[in-house]
């Protein structure tokens, strides 16, 4: 019963006079409007059905009175265990009803609820923006515990002892948000297919919208798409605008300029340059490679003169 106590305590709905406890009948019972959450997987509905045949259904669902369906009851909290009571033939179960309750309360619990089941990182990354999205859109507009949304509080926990949403930081939630409102939609499917970073992700979802479909063409056609790249593609838009040919060619830039990396074994610097720093390696090798040329040279002027 743990997880019910939490949605008491998080909801205060211990003893609330907005709540009731009740046995309601599955056919009553429907769906929420705006749901975001994908429904379990076969395999994980067949391992919740054979927990609720053996122990019974231990945590009661979360409802509301239909906003439009006379004598229907929307389901807040526990959708994937009505659907599977339904299953089993299950005819009422336990449930708490929400009375006077906003919408935008309604979609709060929905939300918390869910992710007190699931981890947020057991979503694909284009879900786990827009569930981000609507969860941070709610706290603002309603200001519950907006604390939540600061990285630094007034007390003076460290950042390691702070609760965070998800526990993810400020910045990465408004990745998440910035991800889910301005990413084009085919790009977003791109980044589930792992095809573009969430990084990358976010330097692209700068792009007017016909840019973006420029940027899938290219991905379409083979073309990686680095974070590093992307970088660049956010600053050429901003700065010139983008066009096929001016992005083609900054593309190839970037994989000359790649090619032209060399990275020196750790083994190697340690072997020959110790604690020297960068300019005096620079000189070193420049010295280094100008004498090996230089005797390369001479080998060949005396192999070629030997009778």
């Amino acid at each position: 019963m743990e997880n019910q106590k939490n949605y008491d305590s998080m909801f205060n709905l211990d003893d609330d006079e907005d709540s009731c406890l009740v046995m309601i009948e599955t056919d009553r019972l429907i769906g929420f409007g705006d749901h975001i959450f994908a429904p379990y997987s076969e395999v994980d509905m067949l391992e919740l059905m054979k927990s609720i045949e053996l122990r019974g259904l231990l945590t009661p669902i979360i409802i509301r009175d239909h906003p439009t369906e006379t004598g229907m009851f929307e389901i807040l909290a526990g959708h994937n265990r009505v659907n599977a009571c339904k299953r089993l033939g299950i005819g009422k179960i336990h449930a708490r009803i929400m009375e006077n309750i906003s919408e935008d309360e309604s979609k709060l619990i929905v939300i918390e609820t869910n992710l007190m089941q699931r981890n947020i990182e057991d979503f694909k990354l284009s879900d786990r923006a827009r569930i981000i999205t609507e969860w941070h859109k709610l706290m603002k507009k309603q200001g519950l515990r907006t604390d939540l949304l600061k990285e630094n509080t007034e007390d003076h926990h460290s950042e390691k002892d702070e609760e965070k949403p998800f526990h993810l930081g400020k910045s990465q939630i408004c990745n998440y948000v910035r991800i889910n409102d301005f990413l084009f939609s085919d790009l977003r499917d791109l980044m589930d297919l792992g095809k573009l970073s969430i990084k990358s992700s976010v330097e692209l979802s700068y792009l007017e919208e016909a840019d973006q479909e420029l940027i899938w063409d290219l991905i379409n056609d083979g073309i990686r798409i680095t974070d590093s790249k992307a970088k660049a593609i956010k600053k050429l838009s901003l700065d010139e605008g983008l066009t096929k040919e001016s992005l083609e060619r900054l593309l190839r830039q970037k994989d000359n300029e790649k090619k032209k990396l060399l990275k020196i074994p750790t083994i190697l610097l340690k072997k020959y340059f110790g604690n020297k720093g960068e300019a005096e390696i620079i000189d070193i090798l420049e010295l280094a490679l100008s004498k090996y040329f230089e005797n390369s040279e001479k080998q060949v002027t005396i192999t070629t003169h030997i009778p």
